[in-house]
């Protein structure tokens, strides 16, 4: 197994704080994760609940699927991965049976509530993001199961992660930012962000979407241009 250190460079863009083209009030526990395919979206839940939310009717359901602590989660095709923070798994659900698949205990010997935080994927990887001291990222290799790396990001915290046009998208709660790298781990842009309790993010339909755990509301932004 490797281990890089991806260190700041001074070549990143700083961009402007973002602004939200549309709200919707989720009312509904403390959403860390969400991810969308179709017209729904899966959303995580810090009380270890998960439910889908229809983009046209705005009905949530829950979908009775229940942990300790879910913090990330990524939609792939038939299946969906889920992350729990204190017990540092990642767990594949079917979402037509919404049944477990599998799930993958990864050795993190971090702070119980500094676990994992975020999700992604892209073609060969899966790829799982810590909280803080320090913010890692698990490269998981999908075909074996198993993490094939480890990479160290030289910033100070993480709440989500997202894999989109080639680049990582990583949400930071307490810098009120994006960050966003390369595929090979450079950092390439950062975007401010106002937003309070910023917990996930994902692309869908030319939109990012990026939930708030504090105020239980899901934000909807036009795509940033990665110049």
């Amino acid at each position: 197994m490797n281990l890089f250190f991806i260190f700041f460079t001074a070549l990143f863009i700083n961009d402007g704080n973002l602004k939200p083209v549309n709200t919707f009030n989720l009312l509904r526990g403390e959403c860390s994760g969400i991810s969308c395919y179709d017209n729904t979206c899966i959303i995580s839940n810090d009380d270890g609940s998960v439910v889908s939310l229809d983009l046209n009717t705005k009905k949530v359901v829950p979908l009775g699927i229940y942990g300790e602590d879910f913090e990330g989660v990524a939609v792939e095709k038939n299946i969906f991965y889920l992350v729990e923070e204190r017990s540092r798994k990642l767990l594949t659900y079917s979402i037509d049976s919404l049944k477990l698949i599998k799930t993958l205990t990864i050795n993190y010997n971090g702070r119980l509530n500094r676990g994992f935080e975020g999700v992604t994927f892209d073609q060969d990887n899966i790829f799982v993001i810590t909280e803080k001291n320090p913010c890692m990222i698990f490269v998981i290799d999908k075909k074996n199961h198993t993490v094939s790396n480890e990479i160290i990001l030289e910033i100070n915290e993480a709440s989500d992660i997202s894999f989109y046009k080639n680049h990582f998208w990583i949400l930071s709660e307490q810098d009120h930012c994006i960050y966003v790298y390369t595929k090979d781990f450079k950092l390439f842009r950062k975007y401010n962000l106002n937003l309070i309790g910023a917990e996930g993010i994902c692309f869908h339909k030319n939109q990012m979407l990026i939930s708030s755990d504090k105020l239980s509301k899901i934000y909807f932004y036009n795509i940033p241009k990665l110049k």
